[in-house]
């Protein structure tokens, strides 16, 4: 058993994590059905097929404001699970961006 001091008059016995096939166990006895892994999955744009403006979003009494979302084509997906990304997921894609608006004959500068 380890102890886990609470202040330097006293302490609690904890034990330790057990790990079963089914479940794990915290420090407490607390049981945990799944254990989180977190998604390092990053999805690759394929190409961007269209551009919005985004619903305004109130910025205070009187001012609104609006930002551009992307329609992305997903790589390994058909174009029908194509979704409306905000700009600022697109950080990464600067030549997707710069061949859809030259595409379109738009100057983004």
């Amino acid at each position: 058993m380890d102890k886990l001091e609470i202040d330097s008059q006293s302490s609690i016995e904890t034990s330790s994590v057990e790990q079963t096939s089914e479940n794990t166990r915290t420090p407490l006895g607390y049981e945990i059905s799944e254990v989180y892994e977190p998604d390092t999955n990053e999805w690759e744009v394929k190409k961007i097929l269209d551009v919005r403006e985004s619903k305004p979003i109130r910025m205070s009494h009187h001012v609104y404001r609006t930002t551009k979302e992307y329609l992305v084509h997903w790589k390994g997906y058909s174009k029908k699970d194509a979704s409306w990304e905000p700009e600022h997921y697109l950080d990464n894609c600067q030549e997707l961006l710069e061949e859809f608006y030259n595409n379109r004959n738009i100057n983004i500068n």
